[in-house]
């Protein structure tokens, strides 16, 4: 049972971070090629 949360919360951890880093690197990027 300690297992199956570990890795629930770290696959949740995972997919957040992809998807912050991806918005966050996609906008800078795009503002600053704008300006």
């Amino acid at each position: 049972m300690r297992s199956l949360p570990g890795t629930r919360t770290q696959h949740t951890h995972s997919h957040t971070h992809t998807r912050t880093h991806s918005a966050k690197d996609t906008l800078p990027p795009l503002k600053e090629h704008q300006i």
